[in-house]
């Protein structure tokens, strides 16, 4: 049930992001991955109603490291208009209506 929501979150992000799934998944630290890795995390907490520590299990992380992947995220689309725009435009195909 959760998985159903936020694996296309990842699957879209790796996709828009050119990483494989499992790279997504990995625990490599390539700042390629990790951009990757951040900003599917940022968008599923964005896009769905679930708490952090389910986001963290989701991506093989603790809370902690989720909570750094947002702060990332928000520093970089503050000072990158284009990937604030490829975020708006992530965020724009996954957002719930609940």
């Amino acid at each position: 049930m959760i998985g159903d929501t936020l694996r296309p979150i990842a699957e879209d992000v790796a996709r828009a992001m050119d990483v494989t799934l499992p790279e997504l998944y990995s625990t490599r630290r390539h700042k390629t991955l990790v951009a990757a890795r951040h900003t599917a995390i940022w968008l599923a907490s964005r896009c769905t109603p679930y708490p952090l520590s389910v986001i963290a299990r989701h991506f093989m992380r603790d809370r902690t490291s989720v909570e750094h992947a947002i702060e990332m995220v928000n520093k970089q689309r503050a000072q990158d208009t284009a990937l604030a725009e490829k975020l708006k435009r992530l965020q724009a195909r996954h957002t719930m209506t609940i």
